[in-house]
């Protein structure tokens, strides 16, 4: 009886760590992923799954000049009193959501990061004060872009 209790046990936390693990994979989530030390705003010029992206983007960085974007302190689904965070969009693979910030940055759009969702990649706009979303809302519409508002995640 106590070898099948083990065994049950054992089954269960092998196809959980699969399931985690084919998750990420489809995703595009890197295996190593860590947690991000906030400690100070940060310009970041792309999210990648693994080194080798990120190297093929600093070669054409250099070739092109380049886009770059600006993340806050606070993680960025965070909630503060009085402000909202914008969602830009909901991607399936990092690099989707990459690809979406390194298109709204040339065009003004800068204090953008990317947030994890437990199947998705959100290109989210951070802290943005309540006041503010509806301006906000009509300049990203008029890009071509949509963006819808929440608060943040207590």
């Amino acid at each position: 009886m106590r070898r099948l209790a083990l065994l049950a046990t054992f089954v269960a936390l092998t196809t959980s760590a699969a399931g985690s693990t084919a998750a990420r994979a489809a995703t595009g989530e890197p295996a190593c992923r860590t947690a991000e030390v906030r400690q100070h705003d940060e310009a970041v010029f792309g999210h990648f799954a693994n080194r080798a992206d990120a190297l093929k983007l600093k070669a054409r960085a250099r070739a092109k000049g380049f886009q770059v974007t600006f993340e806050q302190t606070l993680p960025p689904m965070a909630f503060k009193q009085g402000q909202v965070v914008g969602i830009f969009a909901a991607k399936r693979t990092l690099d989707e959501a990459n690809v979406l910030m390194q298109r709204l940055a040339p065009i003004g759009f800068r204090y953008i990061d990317i947030a994890r969702s437990p199947t998705r990649w959100l290109v989210v706009m951070p802290q943005v004060p309540v006041k503010q979303a509806l301006s906000i809302a009509r300049e990203v519409s008029t890009a071509g872009f949509r963006i819808t508002f929440r608060p943040g995640a207590q």
